[in-house]
């Protein structure tokens, strides 16, 4: 089969008729990526949950992202499981940030944020969540709550870019200007101030 005709499969096909593609691979000579793909468009929980549940179906698949068939279910509590399954599935740190990210779930994120050693979260990670929250209010309290920022293992690189996330000049400026801030962030407020783009 060709990819635009497994393309096609996957936009309009019925699940059982995806499926009957997927048990004719041989027959229909479909490569892993073609396999994948259809797997991916069932967005069927339980068929899905069946095949990472497989170790060796599981790897072969994994190649592509077994974070990405997971999160094409859209089916929030079923992500939230495998993140709690996440030993068992083999799911590297990119993996579990992106399903955390997938759940659209602000007040499990902030949670996820809050147990970032459960999750044994490196700070560029913490990042990633914090600005995956989108609430400008959220990432100010971080960046201004210097205790939480250290219980967090967040320092001035991590620092730097949340503020560049903000993206508001008059709130960089501030910082830049806090003789706190200029103790804390050290050398990076020259970052800063370059980000600002004020001659």
């Amino acid at each position: 089969m060709k990819s635009e005709e497994i393309r096609d499969v996957c936009r309009s096909a019925k699940v059982d008729e995806i499926k009957s593609y997927i048990e004719r691979r041989k027959e229909l000579g479909l490569e892993l990526i073609e396999i994948y793909e259809l797997i991916k468009a069932t967005k069927d929980v339980e068929y899905i949950n069946n095949i990472i549940s497989n170790s060796k179906k599981r790897s072969e698949l994994d190649l592509y992202g077994i974070a990405n068939l997971i999160a094409s279910t859209r089916d929030i509590n079923y992500i939230k499981s495998c993140i709690g399954r996440r030993k068992e599935l083999g799911l590297a740190s990119n993996d579990i940030i992106s399903l955390i990210i997938a759940t659209d779930d602000e007040d499990y994120i902030k949670q996820c944020i809050d147990s970032k050693e459960e999750f044994e979260l490196e700070p560029f990670y913490l990042v990633k969540l914090i600005t995956a929250i989108k609430d400008v209010k959220y990432i100010k309290s971080i960046i201004e709550n210097i205790s939480k920022r250290k219980e967090l293992g967040l320092y001035s690189d991590e620092i730097v870019q949340l503020i560049r996330e903000i993206g508001d000049n008059d709130y960089t400026k501030s910082i830049i200007e806090n003789k706190r801030e200029q103790l804390e962030l050290n050398s990076k407020v020259v970052e800063l101030i370059a980000t600002i783009k004020d001659t």
